[in-house]
């Protein structure tokens, strides 16, 4: 196969022509936006990249319609993606630096969808929840007017979906489920624009789905993991093309801007270890087969594997069909899109934005690239932040030298490697990243060494990168169920101590004196609140305490599942809450806290 640059990869193009000759429709004021989100789809996981073997009919149509940014960078997984999606900014700038429970989205970034609710669009979230909504708010405390949420992990089939109102199960593909439910809202439209985040969890692990989409790469003699996984894909696909085609049936088509990005590269293995099967990666055979450019790296690294996706951009007679070279990354997306939309970047305030408009690549194919490139972080695997409890408690003790950095441009990309040692490759010549070239281009490297150094000393010194969050109690922005619950997860704790540790979404231990997890509130609304705490093994660990202030409280009840102290009463303002061992119990087991729940008006 012939290397791959950004002037030879393969597009399915056929057509774009047709659909860019003719008069322009008559100009709109403001033009609807729907953005499209894939999970874990690598750049190899499309026709139009050049995969002979995947089918993606109505995405390479798409990409046969669209603008296509065949040198665009993303995060290293989902949340840090998301983050720069919705907010225009470095991931770590606004607090995100990993998976939950390291994705915690500061209180006063301004996502996407405040924008164009300012300028009098409707607006409305569907699918994958990670980032728009956070863990004291909903999507529909940060601008979407409602919102349509996966709850309970990758269900994808017979999925839990969340909304304003409540709650419920609800039978069927989770793809179809979420593809209907951004239909409604586009027939329902009336003459204001709207804005609409559609994300799928496909083909993120574990790859399930109808096997009428498997069951033609087994036939092909693929083996079950890359059937079940080009099969996810495949269901994707057909779920994106009925979406476009009730779009075109609206007859809104031609004042939609429609973006289709993933949020990171492919993920190198074949199993989550849901099923009780511990995680094993691809074979080497089904790596070669999904790794079709050979791209180093996978999902949470940032070789180019982890973080290069392609980008879709089509507004049908505003934007011309066809590839664009220029260098993008998720941070631009939010930029872009208010400037195409002519929606005002003033209101409601915000942060600085970091990514910049990619309008001038899109007005014009040849337009300079001048982009000055994407500082990315590893979220796991060797050069990650290291975090041996679950949490960092000094976030300024971390090292420059002890991480795997990155700094992407249009042509270089610059390592800064955990070992201490650095790399820089010619993503033109070699998007492989295989051969060093310091030596060939010394300036190149140290200009890209001082750029990378000094993007992560203003990261470090801005102090919103790597921490815990103070979570809000009684506050306009809580968890907003109808029962005046407030959740504090077990993993967003401040400090642990003892043999105490962060184990995915949970706070696990709690067996000898000693052993505590401290978490931060703010108070909004003063009065009484029962607080329980939920999780496993809570009837066998050592005798826990709450103290809030000055006031402590014991266990009052406890089982398995859940554990009552009682009713306390709060005063507005900061508090610090420690859940710790009371003292000793024999032979006491471990426990794992999921959630404290703070009940008002108990």
């Amino acid at each position: 196969m012939k290397p791959m640059t950004r002037h030879t990869v393969a597009f399915l193009l056929l057509g774009s022509a047709a659909l860019w000759a003719g008069p322009a429709p008559e100009a709109v004021a403001k033009p609807n936006i729907l953005f499209v989100i894939s999970d874990d789809q690598g750049y190899s996981d499309f026709g139009f990249t050049g995969n002979r073997v995947v089918r993606t009919p109505h995405l390479d149509r798409l990409a046969g319609q669209s603008a296509v940014f065949t040198d665009f960078v993303v995060a290293a997984a989902c949340s840090p993606s998301r983050a720069a999606f919705y907010t225009g900014r470095e991931h770590l700038a606004t607090g995100v630096w990993g998976v939950p429970p390291r994705a915690n989205l500061r209180r006063d970034e301004v996502l996407a969808p405040a924008f164009f609710q300012h300028a009098g669009y409707r607006t409305l979230h569907v699918g994958k929840p990670d980032t728009a909504r956070t863990n004291e708010s909903q999507p529909w405390n940060r601008g979407w007017d409602n919102a349509f949420v996966i709850d309970g992990g990758y269900l994808h089939r017979d999925p839990i979906i969340a909304h304003r109102d409540g709650s419920a199960r609800v039978e069927g593909w989770t793809a179809d489920i979420l593809t209907e439910r951004a239909l409604e809202f586009i027939r329902a439209a009336d003459r204001r624009p709207w804005f609409m985040t559609v994300a799928y969890i496909i083909p993120h692990l574990p790859w399930v789905c109808d096997e009428t989409f498997s069951a033609p790469f087994r036939e092909q003699g693929l083996s079950p993991q890359l059937s079940a996984c080009y099969g996810a894909i495949a269901q994707l696909d057909g779920a994106i093309g009925r979406l476009l085609a009730g779009l075109a049936e609206s007859g809104q088509e031609a004042r939609t801007l429609v973006v289709f990005v993933s949020d990171n590269g492919m993920a190198h293995l074949a199993g989550d270890g849901s099923d009780g099967h511990p995680k094993e990666p691809l074979s080497e055979a089904d790596w070669k087969i999904r790794n079709l450019h050979a791209l180093r790296g996978h999902k949470a690294t940032i070789w180019e594997n982890g973080i290069r996706v392609p980008m879709l951009v089509r507004w049908p007679g505003r934007i011309a069909p066809g590839s664009r070279p220029q260098f993008g990354c998720a941070e631009d997306v939010l930029p872009t899109l208010l400037d195409l939309a002519g929606v005002p970047v003033s209101t409601p305030t915000h942060l600085p934005f970091t990514g910049r408009s990619l309008r001038p690549a899109l007005e014009d194919p040849g337009a300079p690239d001048t982009h000055p490139g994407a500082f990315r972080m590893a979220i796991a695997f060797a050069g990650a932040p290291r975090a041996p409890t679950g949490i960092i408690p000094d976030p300024q003790a971390l090292r420059y030298e002890q991480h795997h950095l990155a700094l992407r441009g249009p042509r270089f990309k610059f390592h800064a490697l955990p070992d201490g040692t650095s790399a820089l490759y010619d993503l033109l010549a070699d998007p492989g990243e295989t051969t060093d070239v310091r030596e060939r281009f010394p300036e190149v490297a140290l200009t890209m060494a001082a750029e990378c150094r000094r993007r992560w000393d203003e990261i470090l010194a801005g102090g919103r990168a790597f921490g815990m969050p103070t979570l809000l109690i009684g506050g306009p922005e809580t968890s907003g169920r109808p029962t005046g619950a407030n959740i504090v997860p077990g993993s967003a704790a401040q400090a642990l101590t003892g043999r105490v540790r962060v184990v995915a979404q949970n706070a696990q231990g709690f067996v000898d004196v000693g052993d505590s997890a401290r978490y931060a509130l703010d108070v909004r609304l003063p009065g009484n609140y029962r607080i329980m705490l939920r999780g496993q093994g809570l009837d066998a660990c050592a005798p826990l305490r709450i103290t809030l202030g000055d006031a402590t409280l014991n266990s009052v009840s406890a089982t398995p599942e859940a554990a009552d102290f009682g009713v306390i009463s709060l005063a507005a303002g900061p508090l610090t809450l420690e859940l710790a061992v009371a003292g000793p119990r024999p032979e006491a087991e471990s426990a794992s806290i999921r959630q404290i729940v703070l009940t008002a008006g108990r």
